[in-house]
């Protein structure tokens, strides 16, 4: 029998409607990513990017130059520093005049580049290392990976000692702390750069049908809320109109308890909504990975590190960085006088292959599913006139979109967990075992009231 209520609610016309919606967002989501692919490969895009990037070097290095002669005492950080920035403009200029000849599809090219910015990565992080506070140079902290591509990066031939670029002087007190709370998070995203220089980086500039699933369920913060209130009305819809023809009826008259029915319908809607979820969002995916390949999949995602076994998240800020397909939201924030923005993640940050984190994601999108198919199916289940019914899923409705886009509630309010994907990577303010949690609680609930308050009214 559940096979065949299956049937009937994939043939509806709600499910159609709500299949093209999936394929919409999915849609959307492909423009984006392929046209940020495309920026990402245009040479003139680049080229631009990269003059601006040497303009600001430029006049940098102006002003290194006036300070050095001015402090003494600093001379050899000074010194290292200007050799490091001239480096930098030397290549610059050489990267310009590659993409002028061979483009961005130019191997030549391509390996420069990236050398260039794994360099500038290295020396970033090192000069707000601080040895006296019990940070390790990036060169002791990442021997191996140095000894495993220093030839091929040329850190060995660079005119500039990386080792003597540690404890910058210039900067203020609370920065240097910051910088030391951040150390370990800064190390750990050094060491996964390193340990990926020979792969293929996962990114949102990147072909890959991961990166099409972050930019669906993170870019577009939307589109779970608009999903989860299909759902809803869905499922509401769906029993509304089995009362109409009397299907509802005719299950009353079965010889069931009223788990047993009540389970029966939220278990037929359940597997039928995941049914046109896996198609809508499956299609685009399969474009991706047919396109790209699905290589990545054991790439790393950073964390909140107490998001699987606390109830309290982090409090940060709203800037944030990118590491792979993961949002770094940080906890501090640093202007440099406003010639640029130092955003630091001082909190403890963990790192899951790729596939552990979308199975976590998966368990807590299920959930979600599961409680809304129950109270779509709930709300027209106890209330017996059309109308009554309509006005509370109404109200179910704006409660859901409200708290998803303002956060009203949270963590105590299951209407306010949002984006699947963000509360996994622990960057909401509910913990991923909250939300876990207090989803299954929601459902329980909801089944309790439902079966008890149905089974009232059959008797009388």
């Amino acid at each position: 029998m559940l096979k065949y209520e299956i049937v009937s609610i994939l043939r509806n016309k709600a499910a159609y409607i709500f299949l093209l919606v999936v394929l919409l967002f999915g849609l959307k989501a492909t423009v984006e990513l392929q046209r940020s692919i495309t920026s990402s490969q245009d040479t003139n895009y680049i080229k631009r990017e990269l003059q601006y990037e040497l303009v600001m070097h430029r006049q940098l290095l102006e002003s290194e130059l006036a300070t050095a002669r001015r402090d003494a005492e600093r001379r050899k950080f000074n010194t290292n520093a200007i050799q490091f920035r001239k480096w930098r403009i030397e290549e610059l200029q050489e990267l310009i005049a590659l993409l002028e000849v061979g483009g961005t599809e130019s191997q030549q090219f391509q390996k420069e580049y990236k050398a260039y910015g794994v360099i500038c990565s290295i020396v970033s992080y090192q000069m707000f290392v601080y040895p006296e506070r019990g940070c390790s140079p990036v060169e002791v902290r990442c021997a191996d990976m140095f000894q495993k591509w220093g030839r091929q990066l040329g850190l060995y031939d660079l005119p500039f000692d990386i080792s003597s670029m540690t404890a910058n002087p210039y900067v203020s007190s609370e920065l240097m702390e910051a910088s030391v709370a951040a150390y370990e998070n800064n190390m750990s995203r050094l060491e996964h750069l390193l340990n990926d220089y020979d792969k293929k980086s996962l990114g949102l500039d990147s072909g890959s049908p991961y990166a099409f699933l972050e930019i669906l369920f993170c870019e577009n913060a939307y589109v779970p809320t608009i999903l989860d209130i299909c759902i809803l009305l869905f499922s509401f819809g769906y029993i509304m109109e089995g009362k109409n023809d009397h299907r509802y009826e005719f299950m009353t008259v079965q010889p069931w308890s009223e788990w047993k029915k009540y389970r029966h319908y939220v278990t037929s809607f359940f597997l039928a909504a995941g049914v046109v979820c896996v198609i809508g969002i499956g299609v685009w995916f399969l474009y991706w990975g047919m396109r790209y390949g699905f290589n990545g999949i054991d790439s790393h995602m950073f964390v909140d590190a107490k998001t699987y076994k606390g109830f309290y998240s982090y409090e940060h800020l709203e800037d944030y960085s990118y590491e792979g397909l993961a949002r770094m939201y940080a906890d501090y924030k640093y202007t440099d006088g406003g010639r640029g923005v130092m955003l630091y993640t001082t909190y403890p940050l963990g790192s899951l292959p790729l596939y552990r984190f979308l199975l976590y994601m998966c368990i807590l999108a299920v959930l979600k599913v599961l409680f809304f198919a129950m109270l779509g199916s709930g709300i027209r289940v106890l209330i017996q006139h059309s109308q009554g019914g309509i006005f509370v899923v109404a109200a179910a409705n704006v409660l859901t979109g409200y708290s998803q886009l303002t956060g009203w509630g949270k963590p105590y309010n299951p209407f306010a967990i949002g984006s699947c994907w963000n509360v996994t990577l622990g960057s909401e303010r509910i913990t991923w075992l909250y939300a876990v949690l207090e989803l299954t609680f929601s459902c329980i609930l909801i089944m309790i009231i439902t079966c008890t308050v149905s089974g009232k009214k059959d008797r009388i």
